[in-house]
């Protein structure tokens, strides 16, 4: 059931950027150094779990390096700062995946110069996609006190707070274009199944995320008013 709801979002993705992005130029790679210049954006970067590892290459990019090994030639067609462990909240696990972000940018702008950097970033795809794993790695949890100290819709209310801060982080450094990765409903995943004594899916645990689904798209609505450059699609 989760890979199935994986490969559905992806597929999603996908085709919105096939049908959104197609006049996009490829920017970070000048033609002439090895660029692409059929890429249908310039480059994508991926934050959040490890939802997404292959399947740029649909977009004319190669296959996204992960931060810990990405050369220098590697950043300009994007990276993968996906960890298995992160999550919107530090006490979930730690998440350095905007600071490392900020460190590919000071390469890239060393290579390339601010003012350009700053152009091609608006053309590129910033994938984000977090907030299972603070369900199921904390929430849920039994040797944290999460659960608690807040009921649905004020964990909902905590998360959506951290992740807009996130999400503005992004936004200043230079990020345009985002497809945000929600949160499906996980009810039927292996590890809530094997805590079932009926073996069925947990309505309970379904019901528990959509606080949070329904605070991100009314989040990701106030920032598209407050700025018509900020593009959004949620799956």
């Amino acid at each position: 059931m989760a890979n199935e709801h994986r490969v559905f979002c992806w597929t999603i993705f996908v085709m919105f950027l096939l049908v959104n992005v197609a006049t996009c130029q490829d920017a970070l790679a000048p033609e002439g150094a090895g660029g692409r210049r059929g890429a249908l954006v310039p480059a994508m970067f991926i934050f959040g779990d490890s939802l997404i590892d292959n399947g740029t290459e649909l977009l004319g990019l190669p296959l996204m390096p992960a931060h810990s090994g990405a050369s220098a030639d590697q950043m300009r067609f994007g990276v993968n700062y996906a960890s298995a462990a992160a999550g919107i909240l530090d006490n979930t696990g730690r998440n350095f995946q905007i600071k490392n972000f900020e460190n590919t940018l000071d390469q890239i702008t060393d290579n390339l110069g601010a003012p350009d950097v700053a152009q091609a970033l608006a053309k590129c795809m910033f994938f984000v996609g977090m907030g299972s794993n603070d369900y199921l790695n904390n929430y849920l949890m039994p040797n944290y006190d999460t659960k608690s100290r807040y009921n649905a819709q004020q964990y909902a209310n905590l998360l959506v707070q951290q992740n807009n801060q996130q999400l503005t982080r992004l936004y200043n450094l230079g990020a345009r274009k985002f497809v945000i990765g929600g949160v499906g409903l996980m009810g039927c995943i292996p590890s809530i199944l094997a805590q079932s004594n009926s073996n069925g899916c947990s309505e309970e645990v379904n019901q528990l995320v959509l606080p949070f689904s329904d605070n991100v798209q009314s989040m990701l609505k106030q920032f598209k008013c407050q700025s018509s450059w900020f593009q959004i699609h949620l799956h």
